[in-house]
């Protein structure tokens, strides 16, 4: 069955995990079972969506998924010891990895079902702007661990640095939400505003755990960690504004130089002029 948001849910973790499955080493158990767990959140975040819209089966496939991340937690926790015995020095860094983000994509399912609870029994008597700002908060959680994914899958912190920075418009639409239902003069509130920010702060703490498997993926690929990486690219940036702007700063310079030489010469021609006059 299609659900609201035109995806099939057997389709989007297909899609991931064949994208993932390209660039991880064969015989990898733990970086296979991270994949697939992204795969299953990403999944958990368009249904959490859909029942935003008012699909009926958004909910049990929220549960569904929030199970099958429970599963591949308890996994890679039980596997994690001896996978990382038998690696080699560089391997043991990306399996530490594995363990850290399934953690976390572990609390992400938790915190969706809770969302998609609250929002299955009172979904009817919120207003449509609210449903709008959940909506597109969702959105941005889904493409913050497709992104997260897939940087995982390609070793890639470029992108996933980028996911720390559309975690702000989470945070964004989540501020915008309690500031309308708590502000008096807005008289925006009402008897389901609890529920209304309940369900915001849970996407927004969602968020914040796809952010930290983000930060993970950073210090797997680089070894160093997000703040170090941020002032890196600081310092690249300042170098190269810097460097043009060097060369434009000599052109004064350059040029009074040329005019000392004009000077000089039409010096030298005044004197030359002043010799052949006298010698005439």
């Amino acid at each position: 069955m299609t659900s609201q948001s035109g995806i099939r849910p057997d389709e989007a973790p297909r899609a991931t995990d064949d994208a993932c499955a390209k660039e991880m080493r064969p015989g990898d158990t733990l970086v296979a079972l991270t994949a697939r767990a992204y795969s299953v959140a990403i999944t958990a975040a368009q249904s959490a969506a859909d029942l935003i819209l008012g699909a009926k089966s958004a909910l049990e496939r929220t549960i569904v998924c929030e199970r099958e991340l429970d599963e591949l937690d308890r996994e890679i926790d039980e596997r994690v010891a001896t996978e990382i015995a038998h690696a080699s020095v560089e391997q043991v860094r990306e399996k530490l990895a594995c363990l850290k983000c399934m953690i976390d994509l572990e609390r992400v399912g938790d915190l969706l079902l809770s969302f998609a609870t609250r929002a299955d029994a009172v979904r009817a008597r919120l207003d449509m702007q609210d449903l709008r700002d959940l909506g597109d908060m969702l959105a941005v959680l889904a493409k913050m661990l497709g992104d997260t994914a897939a940087a995982f899958a390609a070793h890639d912190h470029a992108r996933a640095l980028q996911v720390l920075r559309a975690d702000r418009e989470v945070d964004r639409l989540h501020n915008l939400i309690v500031m309308r239902h708590l502000e008096p003069e807005l008289a925006f509130g009402g008897p389901d505003s609890v529920h209304v920010i309940t369900m915001a702060h849970a996407i927004e703490r969602a968020a914040d755990h796809v952010k930290n498997t983000a930060e993970e993926v950073c210090h797997m690929v680089s070894g160093h960690t997000v703040r170090h990486l941020l002032r890196l690219q600081e310092k690249s940036a300042e170098q190269t504004v810097r460097a043009p702007l060097s060369r434009i700063q000599s052109i004064p310079s350059g040029l009074a130089n040329i005019t000392t030489n004009i000077r000089r010469s039409r010096s030298i021609i005044s004197r030359s002029e002043a010799v052949v006059e006298s010698a005439r």
